[in-house]
């Protein structure tokens, strides 16, 4: 499934969102950031990117966690729910049969952080 959400309740998570782990680049003490993380209805984290054969790629992949007043603002900015069963089978169907191709994937654009 693929879930459309509005721009502005996406950056709305963005702005809002606590790393779950401690960095001291970012926070000036672990103490801060737990007070931080318990008042936050959003938590972030960088995973480790792959490509479409599953290997890791030189690129991170953000993951947010929603609770909260922050499930209710999710819920009502959807704007599309997308199932995309067909399109994943035809593709690893293709890489079965080595003939995939990067142009058949969506084309990825850079996020630009909008933060009010």
């Amino acid at each position: 499934m693929a879930i459309d959400i509005k721009r502005e309740t996406f950056d709305l998570f963005v702005s809002n969102a606590i790393l779950s782990s401690f960095s001291d680049k970012l926070y000036t003490s672990k103490e801060k950031w737990k007070e931080l993380l318990s008042r936050s209805d959003v938590r972030c984290q960088w995973d480790l990117g792959r490509d479409i054969y599953r290997n890791p790629i030189d690129k991170r992949s953000l993951q947010i966690g929603i609770q909260g007043e922050m499930i209710k603002k999710y819920n009502d900015s959807i704007v599309t729910i997308s199932d995309l069963t067909n399109d994943v089978v035809m593709i690893n169907n293709v890489i079965d049969f080595g003939e995939f191709n990067e142009s058949m994937l969506p084309k990825e654009l850079e996020y630009t952080i909008n933060i009010c």
